[in-house]
């Protein structure tokens, strides 16, 4: 049943939230204001008639910011859902909700499984399942942030996290050298794969007459020692970008 309440009821409890921050708050507002708030807030009673909110925190803000701009007190209610839950659920239940969205960080992502997994004693197939993601999924996502070559990469936004993935198949002690090339080079997720396979990475065949073209120019002029180095390491270089 949805129900309405005042907005100033409904209070948030930051350590029971994965999000350090919330994105595009401006924009959801303005939506909201066109269309109407499509999808209640989901809340659990608390105490002397107050609600702790359990999903909806952006919609929520982008409320709170529309009420703050308007003269008109209609936003001054809002729809929601109130789930008969106690706290330790209710908890389970934003994480959960938190996990299914797709511009959660690194940093918060990993910190919500760690919650499950560890504090909650879930299993992967448990957190799976509640997300609607496969076993594997989840399983690869884990070994990341608990890889020491991979999850400070990650977490510090310098390796996209479908790259870290496909490093996990290169032997650990190979993994950080990989990792820092990674980064180094800017490796997409094929590269990654192959690299961590142990495959040879061949070159765009036009790439590859451009590079004979260097090589060429670079025998026909008189260069020292060094400029040549430096030309064969650039072509090296280009090579390995193919």
């Amino acid at each position: 049943m949805v129900e309405t309440v005042q907005i100033s009821a409904i209070s948030v409890e930051p350590s029971a939230n994965p999000r350090r921050r919330l994105k595009g708050i401006d924009e959801l507002a303005e939506s909201i204001r066109s269309h109407g708030l499509l999808q209640p807030l989901v809340v659990r009673r608390a105490e002397r008639g107050a609600y702790t909110l359990i999903a909806g925190h952006r919609r929520l803000a982008a409320l709170k910011q529309i009420a703050a701009e308007s003269a008109d007190n209609a936003w001054l209610q809002v729809p929601v859902v109130i789930r008969a839950e106690d706290p330790d659920q209710a908890y389970i239940l934003t994480l959960v909700e938190n996990l299914q969205r797709d511009d959660l960080s690194a940093i918060e992502e990993s910190e919500a499984l760690g919650r499950l997994l560890r504090d909650r004693r879930w299993t992967t197939r448990q957190v799976a399942s509640a997300i609607n993601k496969s076993q594997t999924q989840v399983s690869r996502r884990l070994r990341v942030y608990e890889d020491k070559a991979l999850r400070r990469l990650v977490l510090n936004g310098q390796l996209p996290l479908s790259v870290a993935e496909e490093l996990l198949a290169t032997v650990e002690d190979k993994r950080a050298t990989l990792a820092r090339r990674a980064v180094h080079e800017g490796w997409d997720q094929k590269r990654a794969r192959a690299e961590a396979r142990g495959d040879r990475v061949t070159a765009r065949p036009s790439l590859r007459r451009q590079v004979n073209c260097l090589r060429e120019l670079v025998a026909s002029r008189r260069l020292s020692a060094g400029e040549r180095t430096l030309l064969r390491e650039l072509a090296e270089f280009l090579l390995s970008k193919g």
